[in-house]
């Protein structure tokens, strides 16, 4: 069996964008939303198994949730706007926030409420210019995360950690 990837869903979301010519059914600009946000999601899941042989990568990644990558990345952000305290406390050699992993935080925060609307909203509509933006915001975010983990591995690490932190996600590792 092939292994999800972020890559595979991007490259999904971006084909039910440009499949079509004209305009794409709503069906179709509805998924493509969708995806773009779980193609970023996946490429959590990614950085969060690294570490792991399977079968504990799956496991690991089975802990990531909607509803952490929400918390934390609207603690981050907000963190960095200075309405908030910091949600983790940075190594002394790099005190703030590596700007790609701030960036990819608050592009997978949109992402998550545009895949909301496309996926509970059923009274509004979208165009096929809102399905190609949040193609473009996943690949440039997913870009994101990938340059943050070479970049500052340990705050990338820090930020899974905290990602999966909750009663929530825990009880998933039983599952």
């Amino acid at each position: 069996m092939t292994r999800l990837t972020a890559d595979g869903l991007l490259r999904t979301a971006a084909v039910l964008v440009s499949e079509s010519p004209g305009r794409p059914a709503e069906a179709d600009l509805r998924r493509a939303v969708s995806t773009a946000y779980y193609a970023v999601f996946c490429a959590l899941g990614e950085e969060l198994a690294k570490a792991y042989d399977e079968p504990l990568s799956r496991s690991v990644r089975r802990l990531l949730s909607h509803s952490g990558v929400l918390e934390v990345f609207g603690r981050l952000t907000r963190a960095d706007r200075g309405t908030s305290t910091r949600v983790l406390r940075w190594h002394p050699d790099q005190p703030v926030c590596d700007a790609d992993l701030l960036r990819s935080a608050d592009a997978c925060r949109w992402l998550l409420g545009a895949r909301e609307d496309a996926d509970y909203d059923h009274l509004t509509s979208h165009t096929k210019q809102e399905a190609e933006k949040a193609v473009v915001r996943a690949r440039l975010a997913i870009s994101q995360i990938r340059r943050a983990a070479t970049n500052s591995p340990q705050q990338v690490q820090a930020v899974c950690i905290a990602l999966i932190a909750s009663p929530a996600s825990r009880r998933r590792l039983s599952a």
